[in-house]
C-alpha cells in the first residue's frame, strides 16, 4: 500500500495511482573514487603481539575495581567527596532554576498592578 502527502489535509493519505510503476532497481556501485591527494591511513599491529594483553596502569586498574564493585552506591557517587559535591551542586542549581521558572510563570500570570 502506497501513501502520499496531501497538501489539502496536511496528512498522509492512500495513493490512488498504481503502486511501483516508476520504480527502478538500485544500481550496484563500483569502487569508491577518491579525489586527488587522498591517502588512506595504514593500520599497524607492531605494538600488539599475539597472545598478549596490553598492560594497564595500576591506578586505572584500581579505578576499574572500585567502580565495578557491586554496592548500593550509584556509579555517579562512587568517586568520593568530589562527586558528592558536584552532584549536590547540580541538584541545587536545578532546584533554583525550577524555582525561578515558577516565579516567572506566576509573575507573568499575575502582574503587579501599576498605581
Amino acid at each position: 500500500m502506497s501513501h502520499r502527502f496531501s497538501n489539502l489535509s496536511g496528512r498522509l493519505v492512500k495513493s490512488i495511482q498504481g503502486v511501483g510503476q516508476n520504480l527502478k532497481p538500485a544500481k550496484e556501485s563500483t569502487d569508491i573514487v577518491y579525489g586527488p591527494g587522498f591517502k588512506v591511513a595504514k593500520v599497524s599491529n607492531e605494538f600488539i603481539k599475539p597472545g598478549s594483553a596490553p598492560r594497564l596502569d595500576k591506578t586505572l586498574l584500581s579505578n576499574y575495581r572500585k567502580f565495578q564493585q557491586p554496592s548500593e552506591v550509584p556509579v555517579h557517587l562512587k568517586g568520593g567527596p568530589a562527586d558528592r559535591l558536584l552532584f549536590g551542586t547540580t541538584i541545587l542549581l536545578c532546584g533554583l532554576g525550577l524555582e525561578e521558572c515558577f516565579r516567572f510563570y506566576y509573575n507573568s500570570a499575575f502582574p503587579a498592578s501599576k498605581e
